[in-house]
């Protein structure tokens, strides 16, 4: 089943959805069909990570971030200061992680206090987790059954700006990805 939503009824359709258990259906919506005026592709971060943070800096409404590797260092940190800026201006800054590719319950845990203070609404897909919390990170979330989510590691890796300027690709917000070099080590 798929609903037709008008862009005014959006919100009062995810108002519903979120206030009560609904099936899978339910949160199928369809949107007026679009197209991509332009499209370039960039290698490396040091190629991307500019004109991305270029356009998360000219946000007026939304940033929403889907990214499973999301860490402190050099990259991280550009990107905590971009989010947290547009955060205190009123644009509403969404970011879902995956906990096994960003520990912002562990080692990356100062970094999610520094997002979420500003009210940055930061979600962790804890898929290896058979009770995980229910909510936003720093919500408190009471514990819930995961079964549904098990094994549903979020590996996909996208930025989306107004919902009109959207990124897409196989690099993590992390430092190895700005110049390409590998993540492990190796002996020889």
């Amino acid at each position: 089943m798929t609903v037709a939503v008008s862009n005014d009824g959006l919100r009062e359709h995810a108002e519903r959805l979120v206030a009560q258990p609904v099936g899978r259906s339910a949160l199928a919506l369809a949107f007026a069909e679009s197209r991509a005026t332009s499209v370039e592709v960039h290698v490396e971060g040091r190629n991307f990570y500019p004109p991305m943070l270029e356009d998360i800096a000219s946000a007026s409404a939304s940033i929403h971030i889907n990214q499973f590797g999301f860490r402190p260092g050099v990259v991280g940190e550009a990107f905590a200061e971009a989010l947290i800026a547009k955060a205190a201006e009123g644009v509403r800054v969404r970011l879902v992680v995956d906990k096994n590719g960003t520990d912002p319950e562990g080692g990356s845990r100062a970094l999610y206090e520094r997002l979420t203070a500003p009210g940055i609404e930061v979600c962790v897909v804890r898929a290896t987790k058979v009770r995980s919390a229910a909510g936003p990170l720093g919500g408190n979330g009471a514990a819930r059954w995961n079964v549904a989510g098990l094994g549903h590691i979020d590996h996909r890796k996208f930025v989306v700006v107004d919902g009109r300027i959207g990124w897409v690709g196989g690099a993590g917000v992390e430092d190895h990805f700005q110049d390409g070099r590998s993540t492990t080590s190796s002996s020889a």
